[in-house]
C-alpha cells in the first residue's frame, strides 16, 4: 500500500500527471543539440561565421519547429527538421572559395582566386602596363601601384610613363595595410602634350594600343617592373575591368619579348582580360 502511495506520490504533481518524454519532443530537440556545437566546430575558429551560421541556424530551426507542430504530423514535423540540420551542417563545414573565405583586404587577395589575385615578377625583364586616359590639367600626378601585402624585401619597383622613367617607386612603413600603394611623382612635362597616338619609347615601355578614343581623350601609358624577382612583392589584380574606357586594352602584360593585351594570372600562367591596380592619381586615393 506504502508503495502504490508513493509512486501516486511520483506520478503525480501539483495535481499534473508526469508523463514519461516521448521522441516526439527529445528528438527535434536532440537535433538541435547536437547541430549547434557542429556548426560551431564547423566554421573553424572563425568568429564571423560560427556567428553568421550558428544564430542563422538557431532561428532558422526553431521557427521551422514552431510552425511545422501546428501543422504536421510528429513524424513529418522531425523529418523536415533533420532535413534542416542536413543542409545546414555540411555548409558550415564546406570549403569557400577563397576570395569568400579571406577577408575582402587588398593584401589577402589570392593568387589562384579567379576575380582578385596577385602577381610578383619572375623575373626582371617582365613588365605590366596601364593605359589611362587623362582629362583635365597634368600637374600634381603619381603613379600608383597597390600591392597585396607589407614587403620589406631587396626588390624594388619602377615605373614609367610615356616613355618616361619616373624612378623608383616607395611605400611608407606605417601605410594601412588594407591600401598599400607603392608611388612615384610624374613631372608635369611627361604628360603634357598626351594624344591618342602611342609614345615613342623603347618597345618594353611603350604599349601597343590599337583601339583609339576621340581626340579629347589623351592616353597616359604606364609601365611597371621589378629590378629583381621577388615572390612576395605582389601587386594586385583583378578580372572585373571596371567600366574602363579601352576595355581590355587597359592592361598589358609584357613577357620580356612581346607585350600582351590583358593581365597575367599566377595560378594557370595565362593573361586573360583583367586590371591591374596601377594607376595615376593626385595623392593617396585610398581605393
Amino acid at each position: 500500500m506504502a508503495c502504490a502511495t508513493n509512486a501516486g506520490r511520483f506520478a503525480k504533481m501539483g495535481g499534473r500527471e508526469i508523463r514519461p518524454v516521448s521522441w516526439e519532443s527529445a528528438a527535434p530537440t536532440a537535433i538541435l543539440l547536437v547541430s549547434l556545437p557542429a556548426i560551431a566546430l564547423g566554421t573553424r575558429a572563425d568568429a564571423v561565421r560560427a556567428l553568421w551560421h550558428v544564430v542563422g541556424f538557431g532561428m532558422v530551426y526553431v521557427i521551422a519547429w514552431w510552425a511545422l507542430t501546428r501543422t504536421v504530423s510528429p513524424a513529418a514535423r522531425l523529418l523536415c527538421l533533420a532535413a534542416v540540420a542536413a543542409v545546414c551542417v555540411p555548409a558550415a563545414w564546406a570549403k569557400l572559395p577563397p576570395t569568400v573565405a579571406k577577408s575582402q583586404r587588398m593584401q589577402n587577395s589570392d593568387s589562384e582566386s579567379d576575380l582578385l589575385w596577385s602577381f610578383g615578377f619572375q623575373h626582371s625583364t617582365q613588365r605590366i602596363g596601364r593605359a589611362q586616359p587623362l582629362v583635365g590639367a597634368v600637374e600634381g600626378y603619381e603613379v600608383h601601384v597597390r600591392l597585396a601585402a607589407p614587403y620589406a624585401g631587396p626588390a624594388r619597383l619602377f615605373a614609367a610613363v610615356n616613355g618616361v622613367e619616373v624612378g623608383q617607386l616607395s611605400w611608407p612603413a606605417d601605410e594601412d595595410t588594407d591600401q598599400i600603394e607603392a608611388v612615384a611623382a610624374v613631372p608635369a612635362a611627361v604628360l603634357s602634350g598626351l594624344n591618342t597616338r602611342p609614345p615613342q619609347a623603347r618597345p618594353a615601355l611603350a604599349l601597343p594600343l590599337t583601339r583609339r578614343l576621340d581626340d579629347a581623350d589623351r592616353i597616359a601609358h604606364i609601365v611597371v617592373w621589378a629590378d629583381r624577382a621577388s615572390s612576395d612583392l605582389r601587386i594586385v589584380a583583378q578580372r572585373a575591368l571596371g567600366g574602363t574606357t579601352l576595355g581590355q586594352e587597359n592592361s598589358w602584360f609584357y613577357s620580356g619579348e612581346r607585350w600582351y593585351a590583358g593581365v597575367l594570372h599566377a595560378a594557370t600562367g595565362t593573361v586573360r582580360p583583367g586590371l591591374w591596380h596601377v594607376f595615376l592619381a593626385r595623392g593617396h586615393v585610398g581605393r
